[in-house]
């Protein structure tokens, strides 16, 4: 099983993420937070509306904060559905992940198909992370993590889109970066997808 805690969210603007407490805690959310979704034996969204669903069921686990849940790394998720105000201009995903095993192929953490997305894929003795956007034709534009996450181990992971820089931070620290050029980023028009 696949253990994700999800501290998670989408943000209106594209500031970088609020650094972790001493103890490797959370810190309280911001005022820009559009989604939060905290596993707390639901898929109910703790900042405003987006309620999730999990049509192939979850499990909830102890977290590294409160609960998690627990996926099966393959068909397992917990589908928001779509909303325009969850299609931001600038964005900030969060995620405390704890993988329980290597997955077999790419893997949402959180994501739109064709949109935005936070994923891990196979390593050799963790997973690798990415943060990705499209751009309106789909084509795909990412950052990768330079190391691969622990299995096992909780590990805190954030992507930020400020409209040109694309950044991705492992445990509170700049892990990799991009500037890109795109007017604006894919909105296919799909459901939002925690795992799966």
């Amino acid at each position: 099983t696949t253990r994700r805690g999800l501290a998670l969210g989408a943000a209106q603007s594209g500031n970088s993420p609020q650094p972790l407490d001493s103890v490797g805690g959370c810190v309280r959310a911001g005022s820009s937070l559009v989604g939060w979704w905290q596993a707390e034996s639901n898929a109910n969204d703790s900042a405003g509306s987006y309620n999730g669903q999990a049509p192939n069921g979850v499990s909830y686990v102890s977290g590294k904060v409160g609960q998690a849940f627990s996926l099966n790394g393959s068909s397992q998720s917990v589908q928001i559905p779509y909303a325009t105000n969850l299609v931001t201009t600038g964005l900030t995903v969060e995620v405390w992940v704890n993988p329980a095993h290597q997955v077999s192929s790419q893997v949402f953490v959180f994501g739109q198909t064709y949109g935005r997305q936070l994923i891990v894929r196979p390593g050799t003795t963790g997973v690798s992370v990415g943060f990705l956007v499209t751009d309106t034709n789909g084509n795909f534009y990412g950052v990768y993590s330079s190391r691969q996450i622990p299995i096992g181990q909780w590990t805190h992971l954030a992507g930020t889109w400020n409209g040109t820089n694309l950044v991705l931070y492992v445990n509170g620290a700049l892990d990799r970066s991009a500037t890109l050029s795109l007017p604006t980023i894919g909105n296919s028009g799909c459901p939002f997808s925690i795992g799966g």
